[in-house]
């Protein structure tokens, strides 16, 4: 994802030396796998098992590995089922029909979604509040998340973000800049995630408007609520990737100033998807120039 003018080149980078972590865990798949290594440096430690922290997050789902579905394991040309081999000028191992030698490429998939803001006041009575969306469906229901879904085909990212936050919160919303980039290579999954506000509160010249009423559960959510930001559920989110986002931008707020971020999200395979056990690699922090 490019990033356009007026962005700013600074690069923080966190480091993390915790040898603690360097223990082995068992996870809820009923198997022994090692923590994250975060003795590394550049590695940003956003999740942990330490319950006196109280860090852990609750639900039950799983991360799904970046496999083949059944439907891609034969060929949709042929029917013929695919084997494993590297193609004459590839480098790596992509699923191939031996009989008619059709090469199916397996693509990550792209989730967007809305960071939605209700600004009400000003100056020193200036009150933030954030949109969440509580699941109504697996994984992690009952779970908080910010509207967000896979990208469709025929759509912009910013288009996606806007129609996925119509479709779980029944919000209109105008996309206001791009806020966070966030890749998940176990899962092939890539976060493209845009700084929104409700239209109609856009729309209404800075004149009071309630903002409760311009939400409500859409199908697939049991819920949505506006939250202070000194009551967002950090215990009870469904992603590491929307911790992330909200804790990016709780610090956007001490800073007084809107960054865009990118990272990585390192998880162990077989890692529940709100599991606590997870870094943040190849962290940047590119101000830019919309002050709060």
């Amino acid at each position: 994802m490019g990033v356009g003018r007026g962005w700013g080149a600074s690069v923080v980078r966190r480091s993390v030396n915790n040898n603690s972590n360097r223990r082995g865990w068992t996870g809820n798949v009923g198997r022994r796998i090692p923590r994250v290594d975060t003795t590394t440096r550049g590695t940003r430690l956003l999740g942990h098992n330490d319950h006196n922290h109280q860090w852990g997050l609750g639900g039950t789902c799983r991360v799904v590995s970046g496999a083949a579905s059944a439907a891609e394991m034969y060929c949709d040309a042929c029917g013929t089922r695919t084997v494993m081999r590297v193609p004459d000028g590839d480098n790596r191992e992509r699923r191939v029909c031996p009989s008619c030698h059709k090469i199916h490429y397996i693509n990550p998939k792209v989730v967007v979604g809305c960071l939605v803001e209700c600004c009400r006041g000003e100056g020193d009575g200036l009150k933030r509040q954030v949109l969440l969306c509580r699941r109504g469906i697996d994984p992690c229901k009952g779970l908080w998340t910010l509207p967000a879904g896979f990208q469709e085909c025929g759509e912009s990212t910013s288009e996606g973000a806007a129609r996925e936050t119509r479709e779980e919160a029944n919000a209109e919303v105008r996309v206001l800049a791009p806020y966070a980039h966030l890749d998940i290579p176990l899962i092939s999954q890539t976060y493209v995630i845009f700084r929104a506000q409700f239209k109609q509160a856009l729309d209404s010249g800075g004149a009071p408007m309630d903002c409760e009423s311009l939400h409500s559960p859409g199908e697939e959510t049991l819920e949505t609520q506006l939250f202070d930001l000194d009551s967002i559920p950090f215990e009870k989110l469904a992603f590491s990737s929307v911790k992330i986002v909200l804790q990016s931008y709780l610090e956007d707020i001490k800073r007084d100033r809107y960054s865009f971020h990118h990272g990585t999200i390192v998880k162990q395979p077989g890692v529940a998807a709100d599991s606590p056990q997870f870094s943040l690699t190849n962290y940047m922090c590119l101000p830019t120039e919309h002050k709060l």
